[in-house]
C-alpha cells in the first residue's frame, strides 16, 4: 500500500499566507482585512465575502499575481520532503491554480 501526503499551500508549503501577500503588494490590505473581520464576525456571508474579494482583486493581472507569489518563501523541510517523494505528494489550496503555478513549479524542481 502506498502512502500519499497532502500539504496545504498557504502557511505550510509557503511560509506565509498568499492572500495577505498579494493584498499587500496590490495595496489592498485594509480591504482584505475588513472583509476577513466581517466574515469571521458573521456580518457578511462567506459567499458574499468571496465575491467582494474577487472584485477587489480583478484589476490585478495573472502575471502580476504570479510575480508576487513567485517570491513567497517556501518551507525548506517540506520542500525537501516533496522533492524526495514527488509521486506521493500533492499540494492542496483554495487559491486559483493559475495564480499559484510559480511556487508549485519550484516545489517539484
Amino acid at each position: 500500500m502506498n502512502t500519499c501526503f497532502a500539504f496545504d499551500l498557504d502557511g505550510t508549503v509557503t511560509r506565509q499566507e498568499l492572500l495577505p501577500l498579494i493584498a499587500g503588494a496590490l495595496d489592498l490590505e485594509k480591504e482584505m482585512r475588513l472583509l476577513t473581520q466581517l466574515t469571521i464576525q458573521g456580518l457578511i456571508p462567506f459567499e458574499d465575502s468571496f465575491r467582494l474579494r474577487c472584485a477587489c482583486l480583478k484589476s490585478a493581472s495573472i502575471k502580476e499575481v504570479q510575480s508576487i507569489v513567485a517570491d513567497a518563501a517556501l518551507d525548506k523541510d517540506i520542500l525537501r520532503f516533496i522533492q524526495k517523494h514527488p509521486t506521493q505528494c500533492a499540494i492542496v489550496t483554495g487559491n486559483l491554480d493559475i495564480w499559484i503555478a510559480p511556487p508549485c513549479r519550484k516545489t517539484w524542481l
